[in-house]
């Protein structure tokens, strides 16, 4: 009997002792999901390191509680890189996004949604460091987990397709990026409808993409179709309405300036492009002065893009109180010292456009000091600013200043000049290879570092112009070269006139890709312009 009872009082010990230990657990579990939720509300109340300390204490907890290789491990350490990441401390990031990434890849397999998650994370670490040729391979491989795993109409799966569409947009690689965004839009029509606030983005996605290729009268046509969806959702004087009309200003104003480089359009078109600019314009200033405050940054923005196009209507008068009013407020406004310098640099553009050489020198010496702090020796800005300072001290009599900075201004022009020529080379070499799209974002850097110097309507340009059309059109693409080609064909009559072959030749290569999209109507008008007699 007692060694029976010896035995009972043994077994009811170990049980208590696992009973305190499931106690104990229990108590670790509960103070490690309450320490994510304390985490949780100081990053919901935008108290940063509140919310680390607390995540970095969650992690020891999950790390005690649930061992070195469980989910709930993975997802603390997940949110604390998170939190890293959002303060650009990449390098406190990172190995915590590496480690949330083994983890899950271990306990949950290789094509987990959750994996896709820390891929996608870490992939997007990358980006935002510039460091592509690592976040490429990781954001495919999330998107391809995510379709697999969660099927092509989800939200991951967007998120992923927006993801690679922004990091070939970075990459210059338009053609990659519009069959991303393509995806993404056709995706959040059908899971969200077509008045759903995300259509809209992807379509102000959609439309910021053309407007970098030129392609202004389709990005003009998205934003029409993205404005009244954001005033359904936000209201109509909502700041993403203004940010809407001034792209649509911006559109209108670029298709006016691209008038004025052919003069079969007329200056009719112009004045009538930027008038619908100044509308448009004049609302999303509006709209940011009531909802904003008159001295937010955002002001400012539509401020000097209302000046910038007084300019060109010639309404100098009023351009500069605006200049003045923008420059102002950027400068009291911080972290907007380019912005800043921008509105210098405009106003100064102002004064030299009106022969007033010591007040736009004054400026420009201003923009150069901060230049100069601020920018590589070779930056193209920095070669733009000692130029026009060299042409300035010319008027005014000031030869040696001017020598000085022209002889400045010459070596970055032609340290540049040579960039492109290099970069051409090594473009022409994947063109070779049968790899235009890897050819199109170097002709595209190559054509950047020229077009500052020689101006856009300057038919130096049209080389580069040529080559990068060449690229679009390799990889099937019919429409980005148009604008390119258009471009060209309007500075080489510019210059050598009608009769010219160089003319014939761009003309041809216009005609070929209307060819393509099946416009044989506008191929026959083009021809007619080239090759007759006015």
């Amino acid at each position: 009997m007692r060694n029976s009872a010896k035995g009972t009082c043994y077994a009811l010990a170990g049980l208590l002792a696992s009973f305190a230990l499931c106690v104990l657990a229990f108590a670790q579990q509960n103070r490690w999901e309450a320490l994510n939720q304390q985490a949780l509300e100081f990053y919901q109340k935008g108290r940063y390191p509140e919310a680390m300390e607390a995540l970095t204490k969650a992690a020891g907890e999950a790390e005690m509680v649930f061992g070195p290789e469980h989910p709930n491990l993975a997802d603390t350490l997940n949110n604390l890189a998170f939190l890293y990441d959002g303060q650009g401390r990449y390098a406190e990031a990172e190995p915590l996004y590496q480690r949330s990434l083994s983890i899950r890849q271990k306990v949950l397999g290789p094509n987990h949604p959750a994996v896709a998650e820390s891929l996608n994370n870490l992939a997007a670490l990358y980006h935002a460091q510039r460091r592509d040729q690592k976040a490429e391979p990781l954001f495919k491989q999330a998107l391809a987990i995510r379709e697999k795993s969660l099927g092509s109409a989800d939200p991951a799966v967007i998120q992923s397709l927006n993801n690679l569409g922004m990091l070939y947009e970075a990459e210059g690689k338009y053609v990659l990026t519009e069959k991303m965004y393509k995806r993404a839009l056709e995706t959040r029509e059908k899971l969200q409808g077509a008045s759903h606030q995300d259509v809209a983005q992807s379509l102000l996605d959609m439309a910021r993409l053309y407007g970098l290729e030129g392609r202004c009268p389709e990005a003009q046509s998205l934003v029409e179709r993205a404005l009244p969806i954001l005033e359904k959702n936000y209201g109509s004087e909502h700041p993403r309405v203004a940010d809407s009309l001034n792209r649509l200003a911006h559109l209108h104003e670029t298709q006016g300036d691209h008038c004025w480089m052919n003069p079969a359009a007329g200056e009719s078109e112009a004045q009538r492009q930027f008038s619908q600019a100044e509308e448009y314009q004049k609302r999303a200033l509006a709209i940011r002065e009531k909802v904003l405050g008159p001295n937010h940054p955002d002001v400012a923005e539509s401020l000097n893009n209302l000046a910038h196009l007084y300019v060109k209507q010639h309404r100098g008068k009023e351009s500069e109180s605006l200049y003045q009013r923008a420059a102002s407020i950027w400068e009291k406004a911080g972290n907007t010292e380019m912005q800043y310098l921008a509105a210098l640099n405009n106003l100064a553009d102002l004064y030299e456009s009106q022969l007033r050489h010591a007040e736009a020198k004054l400026l420009y010496k201003r923009v150069l000091a901060f230049q100069e702090k601020s920018l590589s020796p070779d930056n193209p800005n920095l070669g733009i600013t000692l130029g026009k300072l060299a042409l300035i001290c010319n008027a005014l009599g000031e030869m040696a200043d001017s020598e000085q900075f022209a002889a400045r201004a010459q070596s970055i022009r032609s340290r540049a000049f040579m960039t492109a020529d290099s970069l051409d080379l090594q473009a022409k070499a994947f063109k070779t290879q049968g790899k235009p799209e890897e050819a199109e974002p170097i002709y595209r850097a190559a054509l950047d570092l020229r077009e500052p110097f020689l101006g856009s309507d300057n038919a130096d340009l049209a080389p580069s112009l040529k080559n990068l059309a060449a690229a679009y059109e390799e990889q099937g693409d019919y429409r980005a070269p148009e604008p390119l080609l258009r471009q060209s064909l309007a500075v080489l009559k510019k210059r050598f006139g009608l009769g010219d072959p160089r003319v014939a030749e761009a003309s041809e290569a216009l005609n070929r890709i209307h060819v393509a999209q099946g416009n044989a109507a506008e191929k026959g008008s083009a021809s007619a312009q080239a090759i007759s007699p006015k």
